[in-house]
C-alpha cells in the first residue's frame, strides 16, 4: 500500500475536529430513514432485548442544530434522539428540542 492511500484510510477512519458532534439514533424511532443520510454513521448496536437498532452517528459541530430541526419532523411521537458537541446536549422529539449547554471545562 502506498503511503498516500494509508493516509487517506487513516483521515478516513479518524474523527477529526469538525467531526466532533456525536449522537444516538434510534431507528425504529424515525418514520424515514433517509435523514440518516445527513450522517457519518459510526456503528449499529442491534438491541436485542428492546428490539430497536442504535444508529451512532458523527458531524460536523456546527451543524448541530441544523441537524436536530431536520431530525424534529422524521422522529416518531413519544421518541427521541440525542446529538452532543462540545457546547450542548440536545434532545429532540417530534414537537420539541431540549438544548442542555454543557458547563465551562466539564467536556
Amino acid at each position: 500500500m502506498k503511503t498516500a492511500d494509508a493516509l487517506a484510510l487513516f483521515l478516513e477512519a479518524t474523527p477529526s475536529k469538525r467531526m466532533s458532534g456525536r449522537g444516538i439514533v434510534i431507528k425504529e424511532g424515525l418514520t424515514s430513514q433517509d435523514v440518516l443520510n445527513e450522517f457519518k454513521i459510526l456503528e449499529v448496536v442491534n438491541l436485542k432485548h428492546l428490539e430497536e437498532h442504535s444508529v451512532q452517528v458523527a458531524f460536523e459541530e456546527s451543524r448541530i442544530d441544523e441537524l436536530a430541526q431536520k431530525l424534529k419532523p422524521v422522529t416518531k411521537p413519544a421518541w427521541y434522539q440525542a446529538l452532543w458537541n462540545d457546547e450542548k446536549v440536545l434532545i429532540v422529539f417530534n414537537d420539541k428540542i431540549f438544548s442542555h449547554r454543557h458547563p465551562k471545562g466539564s467536556v
